[in-house]
């Protein structure tokens, strides 16, 4: 199991801060690590239709309703990013994961460098779903991750037993 998955939903809240002050209305969090013209185009759309402004990970100028940051997220914002977005956008595997662990509202586009490595998560959790482009319902998600959910926490559970048996050598 990754690491990103070794804590659970609360723990990451608890880790999480404040988003900055001028955050103070409904976002679609983006996060990516090399453009993708159709992630790009998805995000513009779903800003239109969810009537949100896109909040991203970096400051790239990529979007014209774009939430301006004075500076970069801290790793602990970044998180609440997450947790608080109406939505989540990445081609990022750790944006990938951290969207399940907090049981976000994502799509997951498909990077073309590594892929089996959110692929193999994705299909691994029965979540290849979150890879298309028909927008996610609340309902939905709780039906969608309560299998992951359950595959994470049998992960978790195995991974904290290894780690404990290794410090008792």
């Amino acid at each position: 199991i990754d690491p990103t998955f070794l804590l659970n939903k609360e723990q990451w809240e608890t880790f999480s801060q404040d988003l900055p002050e001028n955050i103070n209305e409904p976002f679609i969090f983006i996060h990516i690590l090399k453009r993708q013209p159709e992630l790009i185009k998805f995000a513009e759309h779903l800003s239109v239709k969810l009537g949100c402004k896109i909040l991203m990970s970096d400051q790239r100028d990529v979007f014209k309703n774009a939430i301006k940051l004075d500076k970069p997220l801290s790793p602990e914002q970044f998180i609440r990013a997450i947790m608080s977005a109406q939505y989540v956008v990445t081609n990022s595997f750790h944006g990938m994961v951290l969207s399940i662990n907090l049981q976000q509202r994502a799509r997951i586009f498909i990077p073309e460098t590594a892929p089996a490595r959110i692929t193999d998560i994705l299909d691994n959790f029965k979540l290849n779903r979150l890879c298309q482009d028909e927008l996610l319902s609340l309902e939905e998600i709780k039906s969608l991750y309560s299998y992951a959910d359950k595959k994470i926490n049998e992960g978790r559970l195995s991974a904290r037993k290894y780690l404990l048996s290794l410090s008792e050598l």
